[in-house]
């Protein structure tokens, strides 16, 4: 269950990151 958290937190953090970056 942990693996798949920091896995699912890795992809949201990597997403509102590029979002970012977008504007």
């Amino acid at each position: 269950m942990t693996f798949f958290v920091r896995w699912w937190w890795s992809l949201l953090t990597t997403t509102m990151s590029n979002l970012s970056k977008a504007k």
